[in-house]
């Protein structure tokens, strides 16, 4: 009979997350103060190397409130005990995401397939959660597709739901496909 106790390794995982969650919360106040300061400037500035600079400066803002927003997803999605089911339609929520893909697809001339079975159109999960996955592996096969498309499919299993994202990409190293699920 071996025991090992598990308690350090525990409150090292709940300081890591407690982590994520404080630096995400006081990094958005500020962040979101920049951002504001910096819209002002830009609607008061008239000279071209300012404005060009400020939206650089916006841009940047933005994507530093949207990594702030990803580390208190993550941390969220770490609790599992916090999921909350509720009945979803699968294909209402895909549609909803592709809406803010369609810019990007219609820029790099990539098709998107939708082959949903029309059983999932009411099932249970969270909403939240499966929609910031398919944000994601939508946002990656976008990113690394260059050509052709990328095909999203539904399928009931009993009473699970099988779904498939599959593009025309450059694929997953062979050697990164063990981290995939990290």
């Amino acid at each position: 009979l071996v025991l090992l106790d598990i308690t350090e390794i525990r409150n090292i995982e709940r300081m890591k997350k407690d982590f994520g969650v404080n630096v995400s919360h006081e990094l958005r106040t500020p962040l979101t103060a920049i951002k504001g300061f910096v819209e002002t400037m830009l609607d008061d500035t008239g000279g071209s190397d300012s404005r060009r600079y400020l939206e650089i400066i916006k841009r940047h803002t933005a994507r530093l409130i949207n990594i702030t927003k990803d580390l208190m997803s993550l941390a969220r999605l770490e609790r599992e005990d916090q999921l909350e089911i509720h009945s979803l339609n699968l294909k209402a929520l895909i549609d909803q995401i592709m809406i803010i893909y369609e810019a990007r697809l219609r820029e790099k001339q990539l098709t998107l397939q939708l082959d949903i079975d029309s059983g999932l159109s009411d099932m249970r999960g969270d909403a939240f959660t499966i929609e910031q996955l398919f944000i994601n592996l939508l946002d990656n096969a976008i990113t690394y597709t260059e050509q052709g498309g990328i095909t999203i499919t539904a399928r009931r299993q009993q009473s699970q739901a099988i779904i498939t994202v599959s593009d025309t990409g450059i694929g997953i190293p062979a050697d990164q496909q063990p981290r995939i699920f990290e």
